[in-house]
């Protein structure tokens, strides 16, 4: 199992677990775990990144794979469309955690190695047949793909949580590093466990600890669950007159 999959478990089991033998002594886990996104990974840019929180890097496969200059311990994985036997070896003895898939030519038998967690990338606006057929491939979770914009807008909300309805296991979904904890609860109360944030250069990178703040100040308990009511239906002792008896037909009457 990768780390990236064992750390969404923990979030998806709920954000507080106990720490110790004390009753008391309780460890608070970010409901959403946090994906840095870098298209052009340099050290300064990665070591900025796990600086500021990112639990996880995410890299392009790219024509020779390798880990991130300046990763250290932090696992990371790697993007691809068409992986290759050959990139797919180099990735894995190069410490590769997962690896987000989109469907294309990766030959199918690469994700049966159990060394690598293996993560559907899945278009928001994807159609409900190859989204049955997706739930069918040996993938240990989906990430959402959607354009991360300034606001988290109603309309994409519908189109991630569509589509995420559809499937099973760990969901994860793009952000804006500009969004806020309003947008990180939503997110959550929708069925997402981790996000996935592009950033740039260092400076960009910095930014991830306000995010990171942002996802820790998510109240634990869902507002749209807790203020939420069952549905009654209405009884004759609310009020409603009851229906009269069915007295059937009289054979008896009188012309």
């Amino acid at each position: 199992m990768s780390k990236l999959h064992e750390r969404l478990e923990r979030a998806a089991s709920g954000p507080v677990r106990p720490l110790g033998f004390s009753a008391g002594s309780r460890e608070r886990i970010p409901v959403l775990a946090i994906i840095a996104s870098i298209a052009k990974p340099t050290q300064k840019s990665v070591e900025a990144a796990v600086k500021a929180g990112a639990e996880f890097i995410l890299v392009p496969a790219g024509a020779t794979p390798k880990a991130p200059p300046g990763i250290g311990s932090t696992p990371w994985g790697a993007r691809t469309e068409a992986l290759t036997e050959k990139a797919h070896t180099a990735l894995r003895e190069a410490g590769c955690d997962f690896l987000f898939v989109l469907a294309g030519d990766t030959p199918l038998r690469l994700l049966n190695d159990d060394s690598i967690g293996y993560y559907g990338i899945v278009p928001a606006d994807t159609d409900e047949r190859r989204l049955r057929a997706l739930e069918r491939l040996p993938f240990e979770g989906s990430v959402i793909e959607a354009d991360a914009g300034k606001d988290l807008t109603v309309g994409q909300a519908v189109e991630v949580s569509a589509a995420a309805s559809r499937l099973t296991g760990p969901l994860l979904t793009m952000a804006s590093i500009d969004w806020g904890s309003g947008e990180m609860e939503q997110l959550r109360d929708l069925g997402f466990v981790a996000v996935v944030v592009e950033v740039g250069d260092a400076r960009g990178a910095a930014r991830i600890a306000d995010l990171r703040e942002a996802i820790l100040s998510v109240p634990l308990q869902s507002k749209r669950r807790r203020g939420r009511t069952a549905a009654t239906v209405p009884t004759v002792s609310d009020g409603a007159a009851a229906p009269p008896p069915d007295e059937g037909d009289d054979d008896d009457f009188d012309e």
